[in-house]
Formats: structure tokens, C-alpha cells, sequence
């Protein structure tokens, strides 16, 4: 290496150094006084773990701490939807095509540590259930007629296992809006104990959840799985299919639903029904791809 290539080398380290010496200056300054809340909600690939910066009811900081979705798609959804949700200082903002699992995980996280900082509208309902270590103490913010939020104020779960269950039950609880959801594998009592709160919780406030009609945004198709009638909707520009959405099924819990998931992410990917069947739930896999299918048929 001659002189000249020693000085441009040392000059592009000193560049980089600089930039990062900035862009650390620029973060904390943006987060200087902030308060900060680290919260979870349940993406397609399991946990998103995130760490929100609030200063004067503003989002101004969220960094991304853990998240295993899907590479080049859930996991630039999951940065796409913070941006959008720093740049108009709210959550309501748009999912990302194909990746709406992913682009929920980050919206719902965020709205957890709104609501952990008193900046979700609601009325909050105090219950207490018992889980597996003792009493769980919840918050439950209900607004509209929804469940807002869930904050878990205090327990003594399993740390690394039931604690992580209840953050689980919540996330998907909320993203839900049902509290006919499946407990979390290993954590069953915390995770019960989280849904006969929230159903406490929502008796206590007179809310019934359900009603709505879907809101149909392309094309229904319908297949035949393994619980019975897959409906999805399948949404397209007439050459390119933009977004599949799961209206009704009755798979198994924690398998066949979850076949449909990567079914859907799978066939958004590679553009084409011509995929491979989930192992171990082959009759939803093809109930899915069926509905698929009937749909751009049409």
C-alpha cells in the first residue's frame, strides 16, 4: 500500500468515526429528557422488542432491540412503520404491503409505552388474577369500545417464561381485540391469568368486544382446511398480489393458524401460489393456498 492509499484509508476511517461521534451527538440529543419505555408485542417471527423516547407527549426516538422477522420484508416493514409513526407523532399510520404482521408488531409496541405514559385516551380499569407465581396486577385501558392497551403493573412470574407470556398474551390480545385467544406454550397459568383479567376488566366496563363487519379490501376467496372454511382476502393491482388478510378460519391454535401466516408471507414473496406446504399442517397450508387461488380466479 503507497502513501497515497495510507492517507485515503485514514481519511474514510476518520469519516466514519466522525459520522458515528454524530449521529450519537444527534441521538442524544433528541432523547435528552426523554423518558424511555421498553415494550414488546408479538410479530410474525415471534418478540419485537422496542425502546420508545417520549418528551412532551412527542414520540421522538425508537430504537429497535430485538426482532426476528423475516429478512427484507417483515424486518424493513418494522423500520418503515417507525418512521412513520416518529414523522406523524401517531400510531395511526399504514401497514406495510405484505408485511402487516410485522408492521402491527411496532405499531401495537408503541401503543403499549403511549399507554404506559398515560397518553392513550381511555378509561383505565385496575383488576388483580391470579397466575402462576401469585397475583398479577393489570391495567387495562378501554377506549371506544376497544381494548387500548394492557400494562402489567406488577407480578411474580417465572422470569424468561411466564413474564414473557403475559407480554405475549397481551400483544396478541390487543392485536386481536379477543379475549378468545390461545395461551403461550410453558406459561398456560400467566397466560390465563392475563385473559381472565382483561375479560374482568371488560365486564367491568360493560364492553362487549366483536360486532364489526370486515371491511372487505380485495377479492374473498375460500379453501377448505384441516378446522373447517379458510376465507382470505386477497388484495392485487391485476398483475402483482399487494396484501393477503386472514377474514375467518379455525385452525389449530399455535399451528394450523400459524401455517396460514407463513403461507401468506410466502406466497407474497415469491409472487405465486406455487409454494411448499407448512410441515405438520399440510390440509391448512392448502386450504390456504386454495382460497388463494379461488380468489384470483375470479
Amino acid at each position: 500500500m503507497d502513501k497515497k492509499q495510507i492517507i485515503a484509508t485514514i481519511a474514510m476511517v476518520l469519516i466514519a468515526v466522525v459520522a458515528l461521534l454524530g449521529y450519537d451527538a444527534l441521538r442524544e440529543d433528541v432523547t435528552a429528557g426523554a423518558q424511555s419505555y421498553e415494550v414488546t408485542a408479538e410479530g410474525y417471527g415471534g418478540a419485537v422488542r422496542l425502546e420508545v423516547f417520549i418528551s412532551d407527549e412527542e414520540i421522538v426516538e425508537i430504537e429497535v432491540l430485538e426482532q426476528n422477522e423475516t429478512e427484507g420484508l417483515g424486518d424493513d416493514a418494522i423500520f418503515e412503520v417507525i418512521e412513520r409513526i416518529i414523522e406523524n407523532n401517531s400510531t395511526e399510520v399504514e401497514v406495510v404491503s405484505g408485511a402487516t404482521i410485522s408492521s402491527d408488531a411496532a405499531i401495537t409496541a408503541v401503543e403499549n409505552a403511549l399507554a404506559e405514559a398515560g397518553l392513550v385516551a381511555g378509561e383505565a380499569y385496575n383488576v388483580v388474577a391470579q397466575g402462576y407465581g401469585g397475583d398479577i396486577e393489570l391495567e387495562v385501558i378501554i377506549a371506544d369500545g376497544e381494548i387500548a392497551a394492557v400494562n402489567i403493573i406488577e407480578h411474580s412470574e417465572t422470569e424468561g417464561l411466564g413474564d414473557e407470556g403475559m407480554e405475549e398474551t397481551v400483544a396478541t390480545i390487543i392485536e386481536e381485540q379477543s379475549v378468545d385467544v390461545d395461551t403461550v406454550s410453558g406459561a398456560t397459568e400467566s397466560s390465563e391469568a392475563v385473559i381472565s383479567g382483561v375479560k374482568e376488566a371488560l365486564e367491568d366496563a360493560g364492553v362487549e368486544l366483536g360486532g364489526e363487519a370486515y371491511e372487505q379490501q380485495g377479492t374473498l376467496g375460500t379453501g377448505s382446511g384441516y378446522g373447517g372454511e379458510i376465507i382470505l382476502d386477497v388484495v392485487t393491482d391485476g398483475e402483482e398480489i399487494l396484501d393477503i388478510v386472514v377474514v375467518e378460519e379455525s385452525e389449530t391454535g399455535g399451528l394450523g393458524d400459524i401455517a396460514i401466516d407463513e403461507i401468506i408471507e410466502s406466497v407474497l414473496e415469491a409472487q405465486s401460489t406455487e409454494v411448499d406446504s407448512v410441515s405438520g399442517a399440510t390440509e391448512s397450508s392448502e386450504g390456504a393456498l386454495e382460497a388463494i387461488e379461488d380468489a384470483l380466479d375470479q
